[in-house]
């Protein structure tokens, strides 16, 4: 039922692809769940773990990296009042397999009324080559993420010295454009 929802989801690779968009994405969950820290663990946990799972063909991980790149999207930039560009990055179509997921697997149910919306900046530190120095004094990101009743719907990348503040209004349109 997964394999099917994430595959009609993303649709189909190229010609030529080995792995389907469920194969790769279900690795890099199962990995997560086999205790790695990175893609690259793919290939240690593989022999030890990944292979004995029915019903999925497990790819290397530069296999995994190059798809995220097919699902990637250009990032947009905006130049605040005191002259920072920022970073951010908004991917419509996962924000929309989101919320189909949600409701798909009944983590959501659309008529309950008691329903819950929340948006929040979470800072990430990390040392990527990417990273942005924070307000936090550190490297890292700065993402939004909106839930329903805990449930992750809405995912908006943005580079660490992102201001909470910036954009915020055009993000909550967004997130409740996509809810509709």
């Amino acid at each position: 039922m997964v394999k099917e929802f994430i595959n009609k989801s993303f649709g189909n690779r190229g010609k030529g692809a080995n792995y389907s968009y469920s194969d790769i994405i279900l690795t890099q969950a199962y990995t997560v769940f086999c205790g790695g820290s990175s893609i690259e663990n793919v290939n240690y946990i593989r022999e030890e773990c990944l292979n004995y799972l029915p019903g999925i063909s497990v790819p290397s991980a530069d296999t995994i990296l190059r798809s995220n790149k097919e699902l990637s999207v250009p990032c947009s930039f905006i130049e605040t009042k005191s002259n920072n560009e920022n970073k951010i990055n908004v991917n419509t179509k996962m924000n929309d397999i989101l919320i189909d997921s949600a409701i798909k697997f009944k983590q959501i149910i659309p008529e309950d009324t008691s329903l819950i919306y929340d948006f929040d900046h979470q800072f990430i530190p990390t040392e990527k080559y990417d990273a942005t120095y924070s307000y936090k004094k550190r490297k890292g990101y700065f993402p939004g993420v909106a839930t329903i009743s805990n449930i992750p719907v809405y995912v908006e990348g943005r580079n660490g010295n992102c201001n909470v503040k910036t954009n915020q209004l055009s993000t909550h349109k967004s997130v409740l454009e996509a809810l509709s």
